[in-house]
């Protein structure tokens, strides 16, 4: 609740705990953490793309990249010409495994969440280069 945020961030800059201690801190509104996953994309000639298609956690910051690609794939699968609404079924076939990963992986990573403070920070402190180096590299490769 946002009684308890002063708590949480007393080992924070002064500026963060003042900003805390405002009227419209007590506004604030706190929800799960919601994802949008399902395989119809794509209905006639309406195409979902970005968060309205594929949302999912925002802990590996891929929402922006992912409506980039969706752009850019769609742009490539309209180009190949034929009927509209198998060339949309074509870019959604062809996104589905990629962000389907991306959803895979910030599971994963809100798994973290949950463990001990103390396992946790150890864990990052000697593996976060290669939880990093796993984590995107399939995302290096073009879509």
């Amino acid at each position: 609740t946002p009684a308890g945020l002063p708590g949480l961030f007393s080992g924070y800059d002064q500026r963060v705990r003042d900003l805390l201690a405002t009227p419209a801190a007590g506004e604030a509104y706190f929800s799960p953490v919601e994802e949008v996953s399902g395989e119809t994309w794509a209905h006639g000639r309406v195409v979902l793309v970005g968060d309205a298609a594929h949302a999912s956690s925002p802990n590996m910051a891929q929402g922006v990249a992912m409506a980039v690609e969706d752009a850019q794939v769609l742009a490539e699968v309209l180009t190949t010409g034929g009927d509209t609404e198998h060339l949309l079924q074509q870019y959604v076939q062809r996104r589905l495994p990629r962000t389907r990963w991306v959803q895979r992986q910030t599971h994963q990573r809100d798994r973290t969440r949950s463990m001990p403070p103390t396992v946790r920070n150890i864990a990052l402190r000697y593996g976060a280069k290669g939880l990093y180096e796993r984590g995107y590299a399939p995302l290096r490769d073009l879509p």
